[in-house]
């Protein structure tokens, strides 16, 4: 089992970090994990602007549930990851419904987010959402950001998330 130096942790908007823990998308399009497989944390990312905040906001309440259950700057839930795909045009066009972006076509996600290496969709499974955020971990981290942890702080926040009672999705629902 990995250490949890080696554990990856996604940042997402509060909305998009709310919809991964409550399992829609199922997969995450990332950057080069080549092969990563097993957890990932979810955090809550900074919003970039205010009209970045309200939006956010607006989403998480159409989802029946209130921005303070998702802050910025905390870790959420957690989740696995069940297989790791290296994208091509046909795998990309595949997982359309499962990632959830606005186009099928690899090419369009490329240059839309400006990517020039390897993309790989993240299956994901076993989704936790915790009851309590683990506040204060990567207050600067902005949506799209995967990172480890780098210092005792995020070590922390990480062994905590992991060993936290998690809600049952389905009692959420």
């Amino acid at each position: 089992m990995a250490g949890l130096k080696d554990i990856w942790i996604c940042s997402l908007r509060p909305d998009m970090a709310l919809m991964v823990i409550t399992g829609e998308p199922s997969v995450l399009i990332s950057p080069s994990l080549d092969g990563y497989k097993g957890r990932l944390a979810i955090h809550a990312a900074s919003c970039t602007d205010e009209e970045d905040r309200k939006d956010s906001y607006k989403r998480i309440i159409e989802m029946g549930w209130s921005p303070e259950d998702v802050p910025e700057g905390s870790l959420v839930g957690w989740c696995k990851i069940d297989k790791n795909i290296d994208y091509d045009t046909n795998t990309f066009a595949a997982d359309f419904n499962n990632h959830c972006y606005s186009s099928h076509r690899l090419e369009d996600f490329k240059q839309q987010e400006e990517w020039l290496d390897a993309v790989h969709g993240l299956h994901l499974a076993e989704m936790q959402i915790l009851k309590m955020p683990i506040m204060g971990i990567g207050k600067l981290k902005i949506h799209g950001e995967w990172w480890t942890p780098d210092n005792p702080f995020d070590l922390l926040c990480l062994k905590q998330c992991f060993e936290a009672e998690a809600l049952d999705l389905e009692s959420t629902v």
